[in-house]
Formats: C-alpha cells, structure tokens, sequence
C-alpha cells in the first residue's frame, strides 16, 4: 500500500486523547486506563529503541541509509504460490 509506505507518515507520532476516553462502567473505564498506561510503557521502550539505533555504531554501519534519517531498505524476495492441487487424487 503506497499509503503506509510514505516516510513522513512513517515518523508522525500516534497521540491518544485521554480526555475523549470515557466510559459509564467503572470496568470498562479501569480497562481503558490499564491501555493507556502499557501504551504510555510501549512509547517509552519505542523510543528508548530508536535512540539507541540512532547511536549504535554497529547498526549504522550495516544501515548507513538510517544515518541520513532515511528508513533502510530491505530486499526479501516474495514467496512463490504453491500451484492448487486438488485434494482427492483423479
């Protein structure tokens, strides 16, 4: 999808507005804030993950692409479908 694969829409930050989120049900309302708080965590491991491949020697010497602020680029080749065969033999 050429959607996705945009480099500005790669690097804009997803923000969850907290005062939208409400519930009646106090379970519910519990459940939501337990989401919010792992997605808190999750964004801090993120970008804990992301400075230290910005400042890993290692990585950027296999990735210089990453250096100039560019997402690497990574060839894999697709796999080949399997012709249809059918299940009972003729």
């Amino acid at each position: 999808m050429a959607f996705f694969s945009d480099k500005k829409l790669r690097r804009i930050r997803i923000t969850i507005d907290d005062s939208a989120i409400k519930s009646d049900s106090p379970e519910i309302q519990n459940r939501l804030d337990r989401i919010a708080e792992n997605y808190g965590k999750l964004d801090e491991v993120l970008s804990g993950l992301e400075d230290r491949f910005e400042n890993d020697e290692a990585f950027l010497s296999l990735f210089p692409e990453v250096a100039d602020g560019e997402e690497p680029v990574f060839d894999l080749p697709k796999k080949k479908k399997r012709k249809w065969r059918p299940r009972k033999p003729r």
